[in-house]
């Protein structure tokens, strides 16, 4: 009777030890599986690999809990191998080809005209996530309290914006940009502001209107598009040349 009782009481205490630790081993383990650790960056921010799409991410401290914000925008080749099509305009006979280099790798720019669902569908093939709007402004920002990361101002040292209403033959163009064209933000991360307009999870305006959240501006937006703290909305199933995507990964363990 008392070896029954023994064996009864040791049940009950491995089901609580399994109901109170693998809400927090799955995480762990997802984690673990999903990614590979690099180096930290010249921020001091952990920097973590996504073994599946090759996608370098940041580790982004945030009084809500830390996440995990990609470093660049997805190109278009991480895009075409995760979905298998590339719908990109700058690329050999896209909508935005005169504005190519001759020879440019432009799989290595990011993959611009996709929409929220297709972004939706990218993050339920791979794994990732769309960050929520808090979560990207706070990224941006990277702990500063300006206009942008870098100060008040901004110029196309700092980001690829609309510079001018009209252009004079042989100003160079506003276009989209390889990530490493300009300056990271204080937190490692590159072209948060301008260049594509960035696809959030959150809702914009009225619920039953449908839109979602997009940050950041582009290349064919007013500089007042590239603030941190810029919001704007649209449709999801939109799919234009300034729309570009960078994906999250939360929580952590």
């Amino acid at each position: 009777m008392n070896q029954r009782r023994l064996l009864v009481w040791l049940s009950v205490a491995l089901l609580l030890l399994l109901l109170f630790c693998l809400p927090r081993l799955v995480p762990a383990a997802r984690f673990i599986l999903a990614f590979e650790t690099l180096e930290r960056n010249s921020q001091g921010l952990l920097e973590y690999r996504h073994r599946k799409t090759g996608i370098v991410f940041v580790r982004i401290p945030w009084d809500a809990g830390d996440y995990l914000l990609a470093k660049r925008e997805v190109t278009q080749r991480q895009w075409t191998a995760v979905m298998g099509s590339n719908p990109a305009t700058f690329r050999p006979n896209g909508a935005n080809s005169h504005l190519l280099r001759i020879g440019e790798d432009c799989e290595a720019l990011p993959v611009d005209s996709v929409s929220w669902y297709e972004c939706q569908e990218f993050c339920e093939r791979t794994g990732l996530m769309f960050p929520t709007e808090a979560q990207w402004e706070n990224a941006c920002r990277a702990g500063t309290t300006t206009s942008y990361s870098f100060g008040e101002e901004i110029t196309r040292e700092h980001a690829m914006f609309q510079e001018k209403i009209a252009y004079r033959e042989g100003d160079p163009l506003p276009r989209v940009v390889r990530m490493d064209h300009f300056p990271a933000n204080p937190y490692g991360l590159q072209n948060m502001h301008g260049n594509l307009f960035e696809w959030c999870f959150d809702r914009f305006g009225d619920p039953a209107d449908g839109k979602r959240v997009v940050r950041g501006g582009s290349w064919t937006s007013a500089a007042e598009a590239s603030k941190c703290g810029f919001r704007w909305g649209t449709f999801p199933d939109r799919k234009k040349e300034f729309f570009g995507f960078r994906p999250a990964f939360h929580p952590l363990p």
